[in-house]
């Protein structure tokens, strides 16, 4: 079918964009790094569009569950760097609250609160993402 072939085609030019533009440019990949819940939920956006502005009764839609997982999968790459800066972050974080040189003294309970809100802001961020 002709809509089968050219989101075929779109969602491998995606795809591949998506690559270059990863190892290509340290700019771009920070961009989308550090802004992957956004390319997300714009990404989830757009082909919630397309399904609903293609809903015609009758006709098969214009693109597919495959189609969509095709998509999302263009920019796991970015996924996974997100993942390792989140990581990297609340690791930091971590460190920062239980120092190494510091084992006997305890933190306060403000640095608590801290460190407990840090890791729930990242854990609903997730949740949402669907990570």
């Amino acid at each position: 079918m002709l809509t089968d072939c050219v989101w075929e085609a779109l969602v491998k030019s995606f795809a591949s964009q998506m690559k270059y533009a990863f190892t290509a440019s340290s700019f771009v990949k920070e961009i989308f790094t550090v802004g992957y819940p956004k390319l997300y939920s714009m990404i989830e956006n757009l082909l919630e569009r397309i399904s609903r502005d293609t809903d015609v009764k009758g006709v098969l839609p214009a693109t597919t569950l495959e189609g969509k997982d095709q998509m999302v999968s263009a920019i796991e790459i970015f996924q996974i760097a997100f993942l390792a800066l989140c990581l990297s972050r609340l690791s930091d974080l971590v460190n920062t609250v239980f120092p190494v040189s510091c084992r006997g003294s305890a933190p306060s309970k403000n640095i608590y609160l801290k460190l407990y809100h840090a890791f729930r802001r990242k854990l609903k961020l997730f949740s949402q993402m669907g990570v």
